[in-house]
């Protein structure tokens, strides 16, 4: 890993959590989070780090955890704009797979991997990509 990244310390994973506690588009970072906390109180010897490439981050919520036990990076940002996410997910090889990703980052993700060496034919999603609709839209659905 490059030296861009600067390391969030643990007792501010709480902090970095709360920003996205009424973000519902990007709620799964609040759980991530969350699980990332309650995993490093259970074994404080997993390996797990959370990074940012943003001195900003406690506005921008930009960051990326790594587990790098099950060769897995999660990230998210409260940025309209996804360059400095992809410059952090650009400080990691194309051999973590990055979990749980909100449709909106996608392209960024993807470019990660372009970046790395990849085509985009080497490039399989795999797993789940959140989604997220209006309550309107859901209310439309048929389910008989």
């Amino acid at each position: 890993m490059q030296t861009k990244l600067i390391e969030i310390p643990f007792e501010k994973w709480p902090q970095l959590r709360n920003l996205y506690q009424h973000n519902k588009n990007r709620a799964i970072s609040y759980n991530t989070i969350q699980t990332f906390i309650d995993w490093a109180k259970k074994d404080p010897n997993l390996p797990l780090k959370i990074y940012t490439p943003s001195r900003e981050w406690e506005v921008d919520g930009t960051y990326v955890a790594a587990a790098p036990m099950i060769k897995q990076i999660f990230c998210n940002t409260l940025k309209d704009d996804y360059n400095i996410l992809l410059t952090a997910l650009n400080c990691f090889d194309n051999s973590h797979m990055v979990g749980g990703t909100p449709e909106h980052l996608m392209p960024a993700v993807e470019q990660h991997f372009l970046d790395s060496g990849l085509t985009k034919d080497q490039i399989m999603p795999t797993g789940t990509c959140w989604h997220h609709i209006t309550r309107e839209e859901a209310l439309k659905f048929d389910t008989e």
